[in-house]
């Protein structure tokens, strides 16, 4: 409803209209702008997505080539489950083996270190008969029936 001051205040409310006209106007200038930069935005982005398209297609050709090799690996990886098993037997039999081994060659160590005892022992008792010997050739040199060497 209008009111009968409407008349009245008609030139203060136009100045206000009119100055808020003006600064949409003053405005416009920047809107086109954005408007324009807004558009190439979207250019550009719609160049960016052009190479996406066949991009994922190629990845998905890819997925797939690689998921269809890997079926048939899983198969050779599967097959693999008896000879490592087998291996693992073998090692484990071998082990057992090498325990006995250790068993029959522990007592071997003693009789070695034995041995190695009585050779210390016979080196100074040969060095001693060495010298003895020695002794003897020159007592029997002087015979003349032994033979000089």
């Amino acid at each position: 409803m209008s009111s009968p001051l409407d008349l009245v205040t008609l030139p203060l409310r136009l100045a206000d209209d009119i100055g808020a006209i003006a600064r949409a106007v003053a405005r416009l200038p920047g809107i086109a702008d954005d408007v324009a930069g807004a558009r190439a935005d979207v250019e550009t982005l719609t160049a960016d997505l052009a190479p996406v398209p066949p991009a994922l297609a190629a990845v998905v050709t890819d997925v797939a080539a690689v998921r269809a090799e890997l079926t048939p690996l899983l198969g050779r990886i599967e097959a693999l489950a008896g000879p490592i098993a087998r291996l693992e037997a073998a090692v484990a039999a071998m082990q057992v083996d090498l325990t006995a081994m250790r068993a029959d060659v522990a007592p071997m160590d003693d009789d070695l270190a034995a041995v190695e005892a009585a050779v210390r022992e016979t080196v100074p008792r040969l060095a001693e008969m060495h010298a003895d010997l020695e002794r003897l050739r020159e007592d029997l040199s002087g015979l003349p029936f032994v033979g000089k060497s």
